[in-house]
């Protein structure tokens, strides 16, 4: 290969994913064009929409994976991105070494909620069949590689299920006798739960806008 040829990467290499979208970029390709030639699928609508949302509008309690986040960032030449971090490095790495369909997105917080504690993410042979399934491993994504269960039939149906279940949950605590004291639950702290689940549901309907437009 000649010093001027143009860097292509693989998912197999994490380090390669931001030259390589930046030099896809570079060659006039669209943010989607991007996400399309490196995981080899499109992605869906509600993971753009989701994108445009976290965390300016909706600070979700989310621990974002290193890719496919970052990438989204770079058609903006004055964008900056962050530093790959060693947990983010880990997730990838480990699920694509042993089941390299699974594209890692977020760590849920909320523990006690369902779905709380998961790490959670698309599968690419079920994106190229027109589905959005989100499948997950409570906890970090393993050395030995996940054992997945499938949580959803779309990545905002899951957060849906789960901040709700969160709410539900603040809600309990907030109106409990033992609420009271160190550790005691505000009617704000509930309140901004329940902004949540009401944020969640509006990017649900702005995804079926656009899918209905596509």
């Amino acid at each position: 290969m000649s010093a001027d040829a143009p860097p292509t990467g693989s998912r197999g290499n994490y380090d390669s994913l931001v030259p390589w979208a930046r030099q896809l970029f570079r060659e006039g390709k669209s943010v989607d064009e991007v996400i399309r030639v490196i995981y080899g699928v499109r992605l869906p609508a509600e993971f753009f929409v989701f994108d445009r949302a976290v965390p300016s509008r909706l600070p979700l309690p989310v621990l974002h994976t290193y890719h496919p986040w970052e990438l989204l960032k770079l058609a903006d030449p004055a964008a900056s991105v962050r530093g790959p971090d060693r947990w983010a490095r880990r997730q990838e790495e480990h699920a694509f070494a042993h089941n390299p369909s699974f594209l890692p997105l977020m760590q849920l917080g909320a523990s006690e909620a369902t779905h709380g504690g998961y790490t959670i993410g698309y599968d690419i042979e079920e994106l190229r069949r027109g589905k959005s399934t989100i499948f997950g491993h409570r906890g970090d994504i393993p050395a030995g590689g996940p054992r997945l269960e499938m949580l959803g039939t779309s990545l905002l149906a899951v957060l849906h299920d789960w901040m709700s279940d969160h709410h539900r949950q603040m809600k309990a605590q907030y109106e409990s006798p033992r609420n009271f004291g160190a550790g005691s639950l505000d009617p704000e702290d509930v309140e901004e739960i329940a902004g949540f689940v009401r944020g969640i549901v509006a990017l649900e309907k702005e995804t079926a806008i656009l899918e209905i437009g596509a």
